[in-house]
């Protein structure tokens, strides 16, 4: 599924534009539902920093740095590993992909064994797997990876994920602009909605809802729906017109 998802990739100047004016504030951050590194990768390549806004490790050694936009990544990433014995959140460096994708490390020889795969297929899997990058922290020598699927049966009863909600719900209520881009606001999201409605309510203050979609006229509905009257603006041309509009060639204006 990773593989399939970088053949599709390429870079975007409406997200590389919208990613500057975010960055130029000091109060912006980021929350995403998606595995991919499309935005890392979009930051790494104009020299903006990022930091993830939990606790973890750089895969390859080292101290994290938390300088930079936060990305909090609710489903967790293509690029984080986790290590079963210490529980440390091990992340791939910055510019290097999909590290778990790399290093195949949603693979386990074990599972072919379970599903009757024949013995060379199960010795294959084994021989993909078997440089996997130790945990530079206790130096368990085969480290996993998890993310939430996109389906009602979300595993979040893990410690990544424990961390990056603590830190989205208080991004959230800080926050006084929330942009929804791209975001359908599924029924299987139901934790999601639960923690949107969360921050919201314990703010205290009144959130300026931005609804950002392509052809999404249902999908605004929903969002009405769902916070009532708080909609301030609702684009139903796609993301690309959105950033066009509001910010023409230049870099003007506030995200």
């Amino acid at each position: 599924m990773f593989q399939i998802l970088d053949q599709k990739y390429k870079s975007n100047k409406e997200i590389t534009r919208f990613l500057r004016v975010l960055t130029g504030s000091a109060d912006a951050a980021l929350v995403s539902l998606n595995w991919d590194v499309v935005v890392e990768n979009h930051l790494f390549h104009e020299g903006l920093g990022f930091s993830y806004d939990i606790p973890c490790l750089p895969l390859n050694g080292g101290t994290a740095t938390a300088n930079g936009i936060p990305l909090i990544k609710l489903h967790g990433s293509a690029n984080w590993h986790y290590c079963d014995s210490c529980h440390a959140t091990l992340i791939g460096g910055q510019g290097e992909g999909k590290t778990a994708l790399v290093n195949r490390t949603f693979l386990e020889a074990a599972d072919f064994e379970r599903l009757g795969a024949d013995k060379d297929v199960v010795e294959k899997v084994e021989a993909m797997t078997g440089k996997r990058p130790q945990c530079p922290d206790c130096g368990n020598p085969k480290t996993t990876a998890r993310v939430a699927t996109f389906s009602y049966a979300k595993a979040f009863d893990f410690f990544p994920f424990h961390a990056s909600w603590d830190a989205a719900l208080k991004r959230l209520r800080q926050a006084s602009r929330w942009i929804f881009i791209g975001y359908s606001l599924p029924d299987a999201d139901f934790e999601f909605k639960h923690l949107l409605k969360t921050a919201q309510l314990a703010s205290g203050q009144k959130k300026e809802i931005h609804v950002v979609v392509k052809e999404g006229g249902d999908v605004i509905e929903r969002y009405r729906r769902f916070f009532g009257l708080s909609i301030h603006e609702k684009c139903d041309g796609g993301f690309e017109a959105w950033v066009q509009a509001k910010f023409g060639d230049g870099l003007a204006g506030a995200a």
